[in-house]
């Protein structure tokens, strides 16, 4: 297929010596040193599946020294991925990253990770009840309403504009404002923002405020099914073998099933401390928005791009199949159990 591309990362730096067995049948010969894969992750619940294959040891099985990096958006990791700092990333698709495609920048989607269903809670909206007494289902509730979101062309601000256009409101009866989930908690509690899209994936906890907050599913239930989130190879997967590539998804794609099946990583617990999250909420959160096959739904993409040009946060015309590499995930699937 097309170019490839490299990528990096700067920030806190994890290798997990990972042990286990694996059964597929993709091990390294004996006596062959491991490869060394640089992935980039962000600190998030949704990284389970990854870290599955890790505490497990499929990785390792697979003759992979896998480098974990962490960091926090897309922005951040696709420009280290292009430069080949980075190997692979997990990440969403991003105007960013549109536009470094269509310039020539040797990354492509390598795989799908995961998608919007209603058993999660991400792409729902949280409004005060003082601010929408009459309902929110319509035009009149929204015009002149201010909605806090985390980022400018994400899947969360695509989202609110599906719905937007669902109630019929123009795009300037709306305001968006751009903040992060800490501050939108902050406006929205102090009446600073009428409502806020959660872009968190689990319920946010307004603690004694939650009678005052109205939680409105219709966004979310617009784009049930919807695919937003892959997996990134860099120049050095794409110029590569195919099977190095597969040497990474097909232990990927195992933890997926694993962690859908019930497996708990240690991850989500340190997750669930460092975050104070109550572990068993956390552990209860709905487990089928991952795409266990890894197939990506290419009509999803184009939509995402297509829309970002039309608010013209990237101005031109990028077919979604360019974007696309599915040697490495065709060796996968065939190979995973």
């Amino acid at each position: 297929m097309a170019d490839t591309t490299r990528t990096g990362l700067k920030r806190r730096t994890f290798f997990f010596a990972s042990t286990g067995i694996w059964a597929a049948c993709s091990k390294p010969p004996t006596g062959k040193a491991p490869s060394k894969l640089v992935v980039s992750v962000g600190p998030y619940h949704t990284m389970a599946p990854f870290y599955v294959a890790v505490e497990k040891g499929y990785f390792t099985q697979a003759g992979l020294d896998v480098e974990i990096k962490v960091q926090r958006s897309s922005a951040e990791m696709i420009p280290l991925l292009m430069q080949g700092v980075i190997d692979i990333t997990l990440a969403v698709g991003t105007p960013g990253l549109y536009n470094l495609v269509a310039k020539g920048a040797p990354i492509r989607i390598a795989a799908a990770r995961e998608h919007l269903t209603a058993c999660q809670d991400y792409g729902s909206v949280y409004e005060r009840a003082d601010r929408f007494k009459k309902g929110d289902q319509d035009r009149a509730a929204w015009v002149g309403k201010r909605v806090g979101i985390q980022t400018k062309g994400s899947i969360g601000d695509f989202t609110l504009d599906r719905f937007r256009k669902h109630i019929g409101a123009a795009d300037s009866e709306v305001t968006r404002i751009y903040m992060n989930r800490a501050e939108s908690f902050a406006a929205i509690l102090s009446g600073g923002i009428d409502a806020m899209l959660n872009a968190f994936g689990l319920p946010p906890d307004f603690g004694t405020d939650s009678v005052r907050m109205l939680r409105n599913p219709t966004p979310l239930s617009l784009l049930e099914g919807y695919q937003y989130s892959y997996i990134l190879f860099s120049k050095r997967l794409l110029d590569a073998d195919p099977k190095f590539g597969a040497s990474f998804l097909q232990p990927y794609l195992k933890g997926c099933h694993e962690f859908v099946a019930g497996f708990t990583p240690k991850f989500l617990t340190n997750f669930a401390q460092s975050n104070h999250i109550d572990m068993a909420k956390l552990d209860s959160v709905c487990r089928t928005t991952l795409a266990l096959d890894g197939a990506i739904k290419t009509a999803d993409l184009q939509a995402h791009i297509d829309w970002t040009v039309e608010r013209k946060y990237f101005d031109r015309k990028l077919e979604a199949t360019s974007m696309i590499d599915t040697r490495s995930l065709e060796i996968a699937q065939k190979e995973t159990v």
